[in-house]
């Protein structure tokens, strides 16, 4: 069999417009000056093999790239060999088990789309774009998160090729050293995923939504109510509530946000009838039981979050007992101090008391994060400063129980990412499987090349 040529280029004889536009691949226009020394974007596994050869080759690190979407950029490593996996793509549904496997590069909208045909359902990201690669290795703080759990956990094997070449298949019962990192080490995870293979859901046919946006001093008002019908709501209901600025006013509104996953119409109806019924008075918009699908939430959450505009975010699992609603009060009611395009975003996670034997070991029943949308490269360092700032001083205060991984801030905002326990094993992981410390060490900051 012929392989293919090896689709690359060389930072210093590709031509400049060419090698910028593959390097630049990425959603977030705030992205790193670093060159990489050479762009893959391998087609077929001889590719990846290769491309951990060139590595070793040239003494380099190594990057990679699923669908472009990570807001820290982490793809962009200076001197790196960068595997851009945008066209090494494979999905393929088994009748018998259920079981869906991906590439790494195939996006939350394909998989989506692919699986409906097949009466099947995969807890993905929430914005359409999201490639899985970088979304499963970080965990997965999918679709209804809350009661679905996180993505990660659907994960039934992985196959890798390592630093070194070699071309793994990994499982509870096949390198599980492997397979407990791909849960949840995020980027420290020691070697390149091929595909993931992932257990799927019943796909619940119907999907209707609710909307409400009060002004932001209902802000107390709001959260209680939240609260307080929280433990009634259906498992197939995903409640959120964010904080941001309408579009050109100056005024601060709250929202609160819910679609449900149902068999009918009538009973999403029913489902979502607690809520429409129940919510607080003088919103100023009131949407219930909307006919949606989350296709239809992937386009409007576009319209929020266009590619090509500049991103700052960073978000938080609270300490277990927070007053919640004193602990996000500032952030969800100061926004247009901020910016225009900021959101603040509260959204309950699945209760329980211990998380399946994984990498992924930091939770609570409340993820809030914040997010800087804006256009100015001049604001990168006031938007960058103001939210590492509201959680530092949340942390100082002891509000915060860790931080997700796919929106670490090593640098400037070092944190809790895992459990020691978590961290010191995937430490070892890594050590065993990158001993050069090629492809880790973003969040850990090794070098030993």
């Amino acid at each position: 069999m012929t392989i293919p040529e090896l689709p690359i280029l060389w930072r210093d004889n590709a031509p400049p417009s060419e090698y910028e536009a593959w390097r630049s691949r990425t959603f977030n226009s705030k992205r790193p000056d670093a060159q990489p020394l050479a762009i893959i974007k391998p087609t077929t596994i001889d590719h990846i093999v290769s491309a951990t050869a060139l590595a070793k080759e040239n003494n380099a690190k190594l990057a990679l790239r699923s669908g472009g979407h990570s807001l820290q950029c982490w793809s962009l490593r200076k001197d790196s060999i960068l595997v851009d996996l945008e066209n090494f793509r494979y999905l393929e549904f088994d009748d018998a088990t259920g079981v869906v496997s991906v590439t790494p590069s195939v996006t939350s909208s394909e998989l989506l789309l692919f699986l409906a045909n097949k009466k099947r359902f995969f807890p993905s990201g929430h914005s359409g774009e999201v490639g899985l690669g970088g979304f499963l290795l970080q965990g997965g703080i999918g679709l209804n998160a809350r009661s679905y759990g996180y993505a990660c956990e659907y994960l039934t094997a992985v196959d890798v090729v390592t630093v070194s070449g070699e071309v793994k298949h990994c499982s509870p019962d096949e390198n599980a050293d492997l397979f407990w990192a791909a849960r949840g080490a995020g980027p420290e995870f020691p070697a390149i995923v091929t595909r993931f293979h992932l257990n799927t859901r019943p796909l619940l046919p119907t999907v209707k939504r609710c909307t409400y946006i009060w002004p932001a001093v209902c802000y107390e008002m709001v959260f209680k109510w939240v609260l307080e019908i929280l433990p009634t709501l259906s498992d197939d209901i995903e409640p959120t509530i964010f904080g941001f600025t309408l579009p050109n006013t100056p005024i601060p509104v709250i929202a609160f946000h819910a679609h449900v996953h149902a068999e009918s119409d009538e009973s999403a109806i029913e489902l979502l009838k607690p809520l429409h019924e129940s919510h607080p008075a003088g919103a100023m918009v009131e949407q219930d039981c909307v006919d949606t699908s989350v296709q239809q939430e992937f386009e409007s959450g576009h319209a929020i979050m266009p590619p090509g505009a500049r991103y700052f975010t960073d978000s938080v699992f609270l300490t277990p007992g927070t007053d919640i609603i004193e602990a996000c009060r500032e952030m969800f009611t100061t926004l247009p101090a901020q910016a225009a395009g900021s959101i603040a975003y509260w959204e309950p996670m699945k209760q329980r008391t211990k998380l399946p034997e994984m990498a992924w070991s930091i939770h609570s029943e409340h993820y809030v994060s914040l997010m800087a949308i804006y256009g100015d490269q001049n604001q990168d360092h006031k938007q960058q400063t103001w939210i590492l700032d509201c959680f530092k001083d949340m942390d100082r205060k002891g509000l915060l129980l860790g931080t997700y991984v796919g929106d670490a801030h090593p640098k400037d905002r070092p944190h809790h990412y895992w459990s020691d326990p978590a961290k010191e094993r995937i430490q070892k992981i890594g050590v065993q499987w990158d001993p050069e410390a090629r492809l880790r060490g973003t969040i850990f900051a090794e070098n030993t090349l």
